[in-house]
């Protein structure tokens, strides 16, 4: 992993894995920004990020992603209760598990007929212990899903997701 540049707000990161031969297994770049925790507003980097740059960094993806659009409608919800093994050492859902969530939404037929090819997601809200969460879906196309995140108690959509499959050995 390596950090590739940083703005007013934001912070960015590359991430590359390889396979035991040296190819390329999965790319990702990721983007940060660090909150107060008092008055939960965005920091500006210059408070906390004194790593000085390359000038030339290699970047994973050409473009820089956007904030996912909501979703036009939901074809399948599913309820889940925040239990303690969802948290986090901040007493938050831990964001792996908004992938577990999003994942386990989907037919058990669709999982072990296709793999996840891309996904973006944008974290937008936190979720707690004991909090109602819904979990939604939306096709768009044969193989392509966007994915909503909501926290029920204030009707809070907490995550956005977009993931792309592909037919398993095809």
């Amino acid at each position: 992993t390596w950090p590739t540049e940083k703005d007013r707000v934001f912070c960015y990161r590359e991430f590359r894995i390889l396979d035991p031969s040296g190819s390329i297994a999965a790319e990702a770049t990721t983007t940060w920004f660090v909150i107060d925790l008092v008055t939960r507003k965005p920091q500006k980097t210059a408070l906390y990020y004194h790593l000085e740059l390359p000038e030339e960094v290699e970047i994973v993806f050409d473009n820089r992603l956007n904030k996912l659009a909501p979703l036009d409608s939901e074809d399948f919800t599913k309820l889940i209760q925040v239990s303690y093994g969802d948290l986090d050492m901040h007493k938050h859902v831990n964001n792996l598990r908004y992938v577990e969530w999003i994942f386990n939404c989907l037919p058990f037929d669709f999982l072990t007929a296709h793999i996840l090819r891309e996904m973006e997601i944008n974290y937008m809200a936190e979720a707690s212990y004991q909090d109602e969460i819904s979990v939604s879906y939306e096709k768009k196309e044969k193989s392509d899903f966007f994915h909503k995140i909501m926290r029920k108690r204030d009707n809070t959509e907490i995550c956005r997701a977009r993931t792309v499959w592909e037919q398993r050995g095809g």
